[in-house]
């Protein structure tokens, strides 16, 4: 309130201090049950975070004011073709967010194999798709023969076409063209914006995609404190439950492998804007490290855990931090020393026996009935998709397979060596184009973006081998079509001054 132009200072008495000590006491008996509660019911580490959750609120209060100016001034980016890759990331998780219906078994894919949250992802890539060739015919293509796509993603869209050809011999050929179609619509959607857009579009859409992981982790660790029953998964022997989320509802390992990424992105940039970034951003980009990092922890997914590990070596390499890695290397030795090395592999071994270990927890079982039906038609195979989602599953029998937990063994299982060899040569001229591009001058904040990419590009590789990765339509296609078309850009040095 204002008296004379002069803002009025308010008087605390003996009776606010009262309140306000009544408050903190209330906030912090609330805080002690709920932590007794989870502790009971979901172990020491649902304990150990409520009781922190205070003090990680506190610290990242001022850090919002800079992350709402960041976020509003993507979201207002978007607008055109930018519509088209905001489509694209919204049909990866709309799956996630209505499980009851879009997550099913085998059986319920033949029996019915377009349900009501099938049907939305298919009309939201159908829409990009559109937008994609309304915006190639609108007058802009004559710059397509001086801004070609790059050979990796003409590889891709070799790749995309085999899948496609697939479904006519494939098991239950509308579930196997709908799903290529997925693949051919994202190919040819990023091969008319590398042709029309600059790369500093290219760098909005990377970060409107970490944006949108950000948030799902987010709403991954809300839903797990609203329904822990449903939001981690109870392994017997592993030290603690795993993070797998509520709505949305993750698998752990991508949990694992996109909360790794996320840490190793906001620690590139915490290290690349360490002196020129204010106190508030340097909080942000930090509470982004912990998210990211206390996320894969708590997945204990261990392949990205293991990925992590090597690229924040690599990382701290590049950015030239000699004491960080001399401090953490002193870290790590004092922690063997002094008995936490049991407590690691403990972690690590997630209460499996050495069986299970060794087996890569059961891969190598499937693995073996993978390839022996692989070797049955090693040339086409046998239908994208419906081959190892259908046919291997109704052949094994034990267990109902989303997936091969091998992205190229996966690739040789749906459409045999021709089509591995594309997807092999989309990679292979990737890591090519990434490593051609240190010769290439270019701003400092593009160099930075490409680092992150190298990083991610690492930990997807390495995801490829234990799981699901860029075969299918996803996160992780998407974010290789970006690669590719980043390294397209900055090769033809478009935007540049």
């Amino acid at each position: 309130m204002l008296n004379g132009g002069k803002a009025r200072a308010i008087q605390l008495d003996g009776r606010h201090y009262l309140m306000l000590a009544g408050l903190v006491c209330a906030y912090a008996t609330l805080l002690l049950m709920l932590a007794l509660q989870g502790g009971q019911e979901f172990g020491w580490p649902v304990a150990l975070a409520v009781l922190v959750s205070p003090v990680f609120i506190g610290w990242g209060i001022p850090a919002m004011p800079v992350a709402w100016q960041k976020v509003r001034a993507l979201i207002s980016s978007i607008r055109g073709p930018h519509w088209i890759v905001a489509l694209l990331v919204a049909s990866c998780y709309i799956e996630q967010f209505f499980t009851a219906v879009g997550v099913r078994n085998a059986g319920d894919v033949e029996q019915n194999p377009v349900n009501s949250i099938n049907l939305g992802r298919i009309g939201l890539i159908a829409l990009a798709g559109c937008i994609a060739i309304l915006t190639a015919l609108r007058g802009r293509m004559a710059h397509w023969q001086s801004r070609s796509p790059g050979a990796p993603l003409f590889a891709m869209l070799a790749y995309a076409c085999v899948a496609l050809v697939s479904a006519s011999y494939a098991s239950l050929p509308l579930v196997s063209a709908g799903k290529a179609m997925e693949l051919v619509v994202d190919v040819v959607a990023f091969m008319i914006l590398t042709s029309l857009l600059g790369t500093e579009e290219l760098v909005r859409y990377w970060n409107l995609f970490w944006l949108a992981l950000a948030l799902m982790l987010a709403g991954v660790w809300i839903s797990a404190g609203l329904n822990p029953a449903k939001g981690f998964e109870y392994q017997e022997g592993a030290m603690f439950p795993i993070l797998n989320g509520w709505v949305p509802r993750l698998h752990p390992n991508t949990i694992g492998q996109f909360a790794a990424t996320l840490a190793i992105v906001a620690m590139a940039r915490l290290l690349a804007r360490q002196r020129a970034a204010s106190r508030r951003e340097k909080i942000l980009w930090i509470g982004i490290f912990v998210l990211g990092f206390v996320s894969m922890i708590a997945a204990q997914a261990r392949t990205s855990l293991a990925s992590f590990g090597l690229v924040l070596f690599l990382l701290l390499i590049c950015y030239r931090r000699g004491g960080l890695i001399l401090a953490s290397a002193i870290a790590g030795a004092l922690a063997m020393l002094s008995g936490l090395g049991g407590f690691l592999l403990d972690f690590v071994r997630r209460g499996q026996d050495s069986e299970l270990i060794t087996t890569l927890s059961g891969r190598t079982y499937y693995w073996q009935e993978a390839w022996d039906m692989f070797r049955e038609s090693m040339a086409a195979g046998h239908g994208f998709y419906t081959a190892h989602r259908l046919d291997l599953t109704a052949r094994f029998k034990i267990l109902d397979l989303s997936t091969v937990d091998n992205t190229y063994l996966e690739v040789l299982l749906d459409v045999g060596i021709i089509g591995l060899i594309p997807l092999i040569l989309a990679l292979v001229g990737l890591a090519g184009a990434l490593w051609r591009s240190r010769k290439i001058r270019l701003p400092q904040r593009w160099s930075d973006v490409r680092l992150e990419m190298i990083a991610y590009f690492i930990i997807a590789l390495a995801r490829s081998f234990t799981g699901p990765s860029f075969q299918v339509h996803g996160e992780n296609l998407l974010l290789l079509l970006i690669l590719m078309s980043f390294t397209q850009s900055i090769r033809m040095k478009r935007g540049l001054a």
